[in-house]
């Protein structure tokens, strides 16, 4: 990892750290189970292939390779029968 530099000394820079608020993404991740988690979300909705390819087509979600090639093209695109493989960069 890079280190922050102040542009006019070169010195490194202190990167503060801390959250404005409570957090919301993650909320209550290390207080619920699953079970107590399933009764307050419910359960993820079940989505079949087309379901799925039409919501990539809603939000129009493009590859970061540079073209922006939609996803849902992409998957149509995968040879029929193929065991299905889901891969995401989480990062």
């Amino acid at each position: 990892m890079t280190a922050l530099l102040d542009p006019l000394t070169a010195a490194p820079l202190a990167v503060p750290v801390g959250s404005v608020g409570a957090s919301r993404l993650l909320r209550a991740l290390d207080q619920l189970d699953l079970t107590e988690h399933l009764a307050e979300h419910g359960p993820l909705p079940a989505l079949d292939v087309d379901a799925l390819l039409g919501m990539l087509d809603a939000v129009k979600l493009t590859g970061r390779g540079g073209a922006g090639f939609p996803l849902a093209t992409k998957i149509r695109s995968l040879r029929a029968g193929a065991e299905p493989v889901l891969v995401v960069n989480g990062a």
